[in-house]
C-alpha cells in the first residue's frame, strides 16, 4: 500500500468516522446485550441458550483472528482481498435479518447461523482492519480519529436504542424484531459503501 496524499487523507479519514458511526448505530439495532436476547428469549427455550449470544459473538470474535492473520501475510494485494472480507460479515447480518420472518423455530436456527456466521468474519478480518487503519490515519491523528468515531457512535447509538424500543413496543415480536435488523443491516452496510467508496 503506498502513502495516500493529504487530500485523500483527509477524505479516506471522515469516511472511516463515518463507518464507524454507521456501524455503531446498526450494532445498536442488534444489540448483544439487549435486543438479541429479548429475540431469543420469546421462543420456547432453556435460558442458557440465550447465554449463547455472547459466547458466540466472543469466539467468533478471537478464534478466527489467528487464521485472518495468516491469511493476510500471504496476500500479494491488499485492497482487493480486504474489501471482500470487510463485506462478509455484512452479508451474514443482512441474511440474519431475513430469518426473523421464518416460520416458527426455523427462525432461531437460521438466527443463530447467520449470527455465529457474522461473529467470524468480523473476527477473521479484524487483524486486516486493525492493518487499513494503521496504513489509513497517520499515527497523530489516530487518537483523534478513535475518539470521534466511538463518540458519534456513541450518540448514535443512543438514538437507535430508543427508536428500538419504540418498534418493538408497537410492532411486536417477529415484526419489531424484524425492523431492528433490518436496520441494524441497512446501517452496517452504508458504513461498507463509505469504506469502498
Amino acid at each position: 500500500m503506498t502513502q495516500p496524499v493529504r487530500g485523500d487523507q483527509d477524505r479516506n479519514y471522515l469516511l472511516s468516522v463515518g463507518d464507524g458511526v454507521t456501524f455503531a448505530i446498526g450494532m445498536a439495532f442488534a444489540s448483544g446485550t439487549a435486543i438479541l436476547p429479548l429475540y431469543v428469549a420469546h421462543y420456547d427455550v432453556p435460558r442458557w441458550v440465550v447465554g449463547l449470544i455472547p459466547a458466540i459473538f466472543m469466539l467468533g470474535m478471537q478464534l478466527p483472528q489467528v487464521l485472518g492473520a495468516a491469511v493476510r501475510a500471504r496476500q500479494a494485494t491488499f485492497w482487493g482481498p480486504f474489501r471482500r472480507q470487510i463485506f462478509a460479515p455484512r452479508l451474514a447480518l443482512l441474511l440474519m435479518a431475513c430469518t426473523s420472518l421464518l416460520p416458527g423455530e426455523m427462525a432461531l436456527y437460521g438466527f443463530f447461523a447467520l449470527f455465529a456466521a457474522f461473529a467470524l468474519a468480523c473476527g477473521f478480518q479484524a487483524p486486516m482492519w486493525m492493518e487499513y487503519i494503521a496504513h489509513l490515519i497517520p499515527a497523530e491523528r489516530r487518537g483523534r480519529f478513535f475518539g470521534l468515531r466511538l463518540t458519534l457512535g456513541g450518540l448514535g447509538s443512543l438514538a437507535a436504542s430508543w427508536l428500538s424500543a419504540v418498534l418493538l413496543d408497537r410492532l411486536g415480536h417477529p415484526l419489531g424484531f424484524a425492523a431492528c435488523f433490518w436496520l441494524a443491516a441497512l446501517f452496517v452496510l452504508a458504513g461498507f459503501v463509505m469504506e469502498i467508496s
